[in-house]
């Protein structure tokens, strides 16, 4: 992840040790427990915030890659959850797709994408079928959530774009830094998340990126389609994008690096 994830130490930082952190407890349990089909362990549940095109889904593909495809369920709220009529129905459908998808002697992932837009049947759906698993959850099968929105994503923004403007190294910024965003000690209009907040393990902000981790995200592309990455092209892309220019003087794109593999596509094959 960290080779391939520009712009976002806190989330390459947190995410793999917490996974890592709940893998080893779910060890520790089965070697603890004199009966494995007595062994549980509740679900882990990671939030993904920040605006688009930060990193959200990059990170989850690169997490669930390296389990079996089987194991990984996606849900697109606004695409398997359209219409607002059928909200009870959604309410069942969730939490009986949820928990008849969990597989036995496998790490099981659930991401939802695009939570912002989840209604309050979706949301009943899920903390049920997560409150059934924090009851069932055997070490044969640990679950873990990851729950991916735009939410809370220009306080994120607003915070970086403050921190900097005085002077303090965007490396430098944590995890407790966005503490308050999510604790709820902050109002917001996020109801999702006061839904399902009680269930959250760690809320992970995604940062807004700058114009260096655009240049990196370009030059990946290049690679990775065995293009030149020689100055001009890089440069010619980087003309197809947008950005803002704080009066401190950093530039922060604003789609991040979303568009990047259109415009590649554009410049180097027009």
């Amino acid at each position: 992840m960290a080779s391939k994830v520009f712009g976002q130490h806190i989330a390459v930082d947190v995410v793999p040790r917490t996974i890592e952190q709940y893998l080893r407890a779910v060890q520790d349990r089965k070697k603890l427990a004199e009966n494995p089909n007595a062994c549980f362990l509740p679900p882990l549940v990671l939030s993904f915030h920040g605006w688009t095109g930060v990193g959200k889904n990059f990170v989850s593909d690169i997490i669930t890659g390296v389990f079996p495809a089987r194991t990984v369920v996606k849900l697109l709220v606004p695409y398997h959850f359209p219409h607002q009529h059928l909200d009870e129905l959604y309410q069942n459908q969730v939490q009986r797709w949820i928990l008849s998808n969990v597989t036995d002697y496998s790490v099981n992932f659930f991401i939802l994408d695009e939570m912002d837009k989840a209604s309050l049947g979706v949301t009943r759906g899920i903390h049920s079928a997560i409150a059934k698993l924090h009851e069932r959850n055997s070490c044969r099968s640990p679950v873990v959530f990851l729950l991916l929105s735009n939410s809370f994503g220009t306080d994120i923004n607003k915070q970086v774009f403050e921190a900097m403007m005085n002077k303090e190294q965007r490396g430098h910024l944590s995890l407790s830094h966005f503490s308050l965003l999510f604790d709820g000690s902050a109002d917001h209009d996020e109801a999702w998340y006061k839904r399902l907040q009680s269930d959250v393990t760690v809320a992970v902000p995604f940062l807004p990126l700058e114009k260096q981790h655009v240049i990196q995200c370009i030059r990946q592309d290049l690679v990775t389609k065995k293009l030149s990455t020689q100055a001009d092209l890089v440069r010619r892309v980087l003309q197809e994008l947008q950005f803002t220019r704080l009066p401190s003087g950093q530039e922060f794109s604003q789609t991040g690096c979303k568009r990047v593999s259109d415009k590649v596509n554009l410049v180097a094959f027009e």
